[in-house]
């Protein structure tokens, strides 16, 4: 069993970790990490009390909800490019939003398979030529 001490904006609190749940979130817990955990809670006379039943990095939970990019562009240029970029083995939807007509018309393209969508992938997209903005969604 382990006691861990946890802070958020609101303060500091702790919270309890039966050894099996310790040993499998060991490497997640770590100093400084930003962590979503899932807590059974109780209301005690000394206090609410929190048993860790998991652990996951904050970055993984918002990877795997990112369910969708946008990119767009004034031309399609920098389309090879960008595939380069997103890979092949995600699994979010990415469409390309061509803007024609200085604005006054766009045409959206859903690309037929399925890509990364972190925010580091879209920072890389966003800065490739031709790319005028990157949504997540």
């Amino acid at each position: 069993m382990g006691i861990i001490a946890l802070s958020d904006a609101s303060g500091q609190f702790e919270g309890v970790l039966f050894s099996e749940a310790l040993q499998q979130y060991r490497d997640v817990l770590e100093p400084g990490s930003a962590v979503v955990l899932l807590v059974a809670a109780e209301d005690r006379p000394e206090g609410m009390s929190l048993r860790i039943q998991s652990a996951e990095p904050l970055e993984a939970m918002a990877r795997d909800a990112q369910k969708a990019m946008r990119v767009y562009l004034n031309d399609d240029k920098p389309i090879d490019s960008l595939l380069r970029i997103l890979g092949s083995d995600g699994k979010s939807e990415v469409s390309l939003v061509m803007i024609r007509d200085g604005g006054a018309r766009e045409v959206e393209l859903l690309l037929p398979r399925k890509y990364n969508a972190s925010s580091q992938i879209a920072a890389a997209v966003k800065a490739v030529q031709g790319v005028v903005a990157v949504e997540l969604v």
